[in-house]
């Protein structure tokens, strides 16, 4: 069972504010230069106290579901708690469409491990880290399950804040370790991956489905359906298509079930199943009748094999500029992943993992050297949403 949330998060000082005057300084010059090449600026400073839901038409049910289904996604809460400023970057995510890498998303993952590899560096899989050992106030290096010891300078951790305390034990910062397992309102995610003849889809159907059943959207009453492409064989067998379903559900229930017995648990998981198949029916009728297998997976699930303590994805939801941890969080320690800002998504954890590339080569005194990368057409395609 996991241990309850201390409550909602405010500003303090292990947020993601500036920590060095310096730095502060420097946002500021760049606020102010942006206000005065950019005059119509000055109408989103307000933008960075409302929500989204103060821009949108009252009596408009249609659009709210819609923009709230956009921002459930990708901003973890809907337009009355997401932040304004935020939910117009992540509104035009769906508008600049969808991109499939061939094999998947862990095409990404090989990507940058191919990346380590040419800049000499090495990559060890299967190898979770048991602690980061620190001596004097500056890590050494850290110990994996194998009972190796790696050594290092700098340790750039992409984890929960909750699991970087269990790694660093005794010599977490005070403030790391007064941080939740989770925020009251954060998510975990029940999924469903399907494996099914591709005669049941439609000739153009689209790779990419967001299934609106009920208020509120979550727990099954909203289903996110994506479908592999026809042309990535590597998805599929010939003939086969993949098919993943998922939707938000909150984490104490499936602990809940789970202490209750396995019998419980499996009920549950049955449960959500069935709304999941329900949802895709409304596009795909005789969905049953040609799934060949199916594969479902619960925060348990999530803690099991992604290592997300108690199950909970998607980072913070975003309901203010301030409510991520800042990524510095000591000497040669630093924290990525969805728990910085900008928080989940691909293109926002990606953005987090550069900011804290430049932070740390600033520190050492080196000038950043960004190589630009591109995929061709074998390995990425575009769809239209």
């Amino acid at each position: 069972m996991p241990p309850k949330s201390s409550g909602r998060w405010r500003c303090s000082c292990h947020l993601g504010c500036p920590k060095h005057p310096t730095k502060f300084f420097s946002l500021l010059r760049s606020l102010f230069a942006t206000l005065t090449n950019y005059p119509s600026s000055f109408r989103l400073l307000s933008d960075a106290f409302r929500t989204v839901a103060s821009h949108l038409p009252k009596g408009s049910s249609r659009l709210r579901q819609f923009v709230d289904a956009q921002l459930l996604i990708s901003a973890q809460c809907t337009s009355e708690r997401a932040n304004a400023l935020y939910g117009a970057a992540a509104l035009d995510l769906p508008r600049r469409g969808v991109v499939h890498l061939k094999g998947g998303m862990g095409t990404l993952a090989e990507t940058l491990a191919d990346a380590i590899h040419r800049d000499g560096g090495t990559v060890i899989r299967n190898c979770p880290v048991n602690r980061i050992v620190v001596w004097k106030g500056k890590p050494i290096g850290v110990e994996t399950e194998d009972g190796d010891f790696l050594t290092a300078d700098i340790v750039v951790a992409n984890v929960t804040p909750y699991s970087l305390v269990q790694l660093l034990g005794e010599v977490a910062p005070k403030w790391l370790r007064r941080i939740p397992p989770y925020p009251d309102d954060g998510w975990g995610a029940f999924t469903l991956y399907l494996g099914v003849d591709e005669n049941v889809l439609l000739p153009g159907f689209a790779t990419h489905h967001q299934i609106l059943c009920a208020e509120t959207l979550t727990e099954g009453n909203s289903v996110f359906l994506s479908v592999s492409p026809e042309w990535d064989a590597t998805r599929a067998p010939k003939g086969f298509r993949a098919l993943t379903l998922s939707t938000h559900t909150r984490l104490p229930q499936w602990w809940q079930a789970w202490r209750d017995g396995k019998a419980t648990y499996e009920r549950l998981k049955t449960e959500y199943t069935e709304r999941m198949l329900k949802a895709a029916e409304r596009l795909l009728p005789s969905l049953r009748d040609a799934i060949r297998i199916a594969l479902p997976g619960t925060p348990l699930t999530f803690q099991r094999y992604a290592r997300r303590p108690f199950g909970w994805v998607g980072g913070f939801p975003q309901t203010s500029l301030f409510r991520t941890v800042r990524p510095r969080i000591a000497d040669g320690i630093w924290l990525v992943g969805d728990s910085v800002f900008p928080g989940q998504s691909t293109v926002a954890v990606a953005m987090a993992g550069m900011r804290v590339a430049f932070a740390i080569l600033n520190e050492l005194g080196v000038a950043p050297h960004i190589k630009a990368a591109a995929l061709t057409t074998s390995d990425a395609r575009g769809d239209a949403k």
